[in-house]
């Protein structure tokens, strides 16, 4: 019968398998212009099991694209991406984003943006999650209402599991007093154990790899929450220079650290890339930590992606850097907006040592990110009302 249809539909028949394997290699844009083709094929392209695919075949054959969010904190949600050719694409948002006040973006998890975002003036600030490929929003219940102490947050995907979970980290006084889980797939919060963080405080800024989502902690620790367990660890820092500035990355899909002292940098010094390896011993979980070294003594790193480092810089320091690095960086790069000055962007490559630069805008999150059709519902997907 599903035969019958494509063929008097025009379209040559092929077997179910082989279409799902040729749709899988087809940018998301388009997908989402396949699902008007037929019922068969939008039942397919939202799927679970095409999805997981599509998402298996994305991580091993493309690189991410970074996402850059380039507002004030103030100001409309704004948003570009760069590809792998640096080109720069700005985003364009549904009317219900661009409505949003000082939203400002936590995490890009395998195609779904935690966003948060002021509501009335509720503490802790609400949250959504979005699919920028497809223009999909989901508003995600609030707990709390009047909260007066400090919120940390993560997110982040677990392909195990298949599920996208937010953390909630609540502090009072400087200690943690409450910890709350959300689940896409469930729709709803719940409180977990946090037993081993008593004494330790989390500091924001949170990355996500191989289902395990991390934190700088105080007392020299890194915090990991798993998302399938739902537990937290504490992880020893490597050995750093007293006063180091740290910045926690991604590498080979591994846990990595920047660690940069300015002393060093004046001396033309390499920052340090430390990668974490995970094993197991013969009694308990082992981790130990590989140091790196790069090609270029910049400040200011923020992200390994591919093959190379980014850095990011305010165009009120050019002067300086191009005396310290020693190259002449593009003019036209260096253009004023809206009275506000704007910053550049570099990419020290590992491979040739090479320097490639593309004009970003202002603002300093950076993510790694990829175009999925991730639905932001377990069962159906719903456009916002503006």
């Amino acid at each position: 019968m599903k035969k019958q249809m494509l063929v008097d539909a025009g379209i040559p028949f092929l077997p179910e398998e082989i279409v799902a394997n040729i749709l899988k290699r087809i940018p998301v844009k388009s997908l989402v212009r396949c699902q008007c083709v037929c019922k068969h094929w939008e039942n397919l392209l939202k799927s679970p099991s095409f999805l997981a695919d599509r998402l298996y075949h994305r991580h091993h054959d493309d690189n991410p694209s970074l996402l850059i969010q380039l507002n004030h904190r103030a100001d409309s949600l704004k948003l570009c991406l760069v590809d792998e050719k640096k080109r720069v694409r700005e985003f364009q948002n549904p009317p219900f984003i661009d409505s949003l006040r000082g939203a400002n973006v936590i995490g890009s998890s395998n195609g779904l943006l935690c966003v948060e975002f002021d509501e009335f003036g509720m503490s802790p600030l609400s949250l959504l999650l979005w699919n920028p490929a497809t223009g999909y929003v989901r508003k995600i219940p609030r707990t709390i209402n009047d909260f007066k102490g400090n919120c940390i947050l993560g997110f982040g995907h677990c392909q195990i599991i298949n599920r996208y979970k937010i953390v909630r980290v609540y502090e009072f006084g400087h200690e943690v007093n409450r910890v709350e889980v959300y689940s896409l797939g469930t729709d709803s919060w719940k409180e977990v154990e946090f037993e081993n963080l008593r004494g330790i405080r989390l500091f924001h800024e949170t990355i996500t790899v191989n289902g395990t989502m991390f934190w700088h902690g105080s007392e020299n620790l890194i915090v990991s929450f798993d998302i399938a367990k739902e537990e937290f660890r504490l992880i020893p820092m490597p050995v750093i220079y007293p006063q180091a500035l740290t910045v926690l990355t991604v590498y080979e899909n591994k846990l990595a650290m920047f660690s940069t002292n300015a002393t060093l940098l004046r001396m033309k010094k390499d920052p340090i890339l430390w990668v974490m390896k995970e094993g197991t011993g013969a009694s308990q979980e082992r981790r130990s930590w590989t140091k790196k070294y790069w090609f270029h003594s910049y400040p200011g790193s923020e992200k390994v992606w591919g093959d190379g480092i980014i850095y990011y810089f305010n165009i009120e320091i050019v002067p300086r850097l191009r005396r310290f690095v020693g190259f002449e960086l593009n003019e036209t790069q260096h253009e004023v907006e809206d009275g506000g000055l704007l910053e550049i962007m570099l990419m020290s490559t590992v491979k040739n040592n090479g320097i490639a630069t593309c004009k970003c805008g202002r603002g300093r999150h950076i993510f790694n990110h990829v175009e999925s059709l991730a639905p932001v519902d377990s069962t159906h997907v719903e456009k916002p009302t503006s």
